[in-house]
């Protein structure tokens, strides 16, 4: 948010939380939903980043970009493992959802290192 105008900030902001609360509340809704419904949805909400890209190229500079988009297709790869339920390396110790639990871990210290380079960042 701090590498966009602040127009950009505030669209990405209300778009993101908008359909985030609206999916959080078709699954309380529905809980039953099957995963090939609900799983794009947040896969959706994801991707409405790439539309801010280039800012993020702009203000971030090259790092902060690839760390940005690296954890967006760490969490996408994520998303389709946990949608899939595959590989299913093993039901008792790692399976589908610990290897989806392994790339949401990735992609979150990927975009924590890149908020931390933006906001440490000296003022110039």
């Amino acid at each position: 948010m701090l590498l966009l105008p602040r127009h950009s900030a505030i669209i990405l902001l209300v778009t993101v939380w908008g359909g985030a609360i609206l999916a959080a509340l078709f699954r309380l809704f529905w809980l039953g939903a099957p995963r090939w419904l609900y799983v794009p949805i947040y896969l959706a909400l994801g991707w409405v980043a790439v539309i801010f890209l280039p800012g993020f190229w702009r203000q971030g500079g090259i790092a902060v970009f690839i760390l940005i988009a690296l954890g967006g297709l760490l969490y996408s790869a994520g998303g389709i493992i946990y949608a899939l339920k595959r590989p299913n390396f093993s039901d008792t110790w790692f399976g589908f959802h610990e290897l989806f639990h392994a790339f949401t871990a990735a992609a979150f210290v990927s975009q924590f290192i890149a908020t931390f380079i933006v906001v440490l960042r000296p003022i110039s």
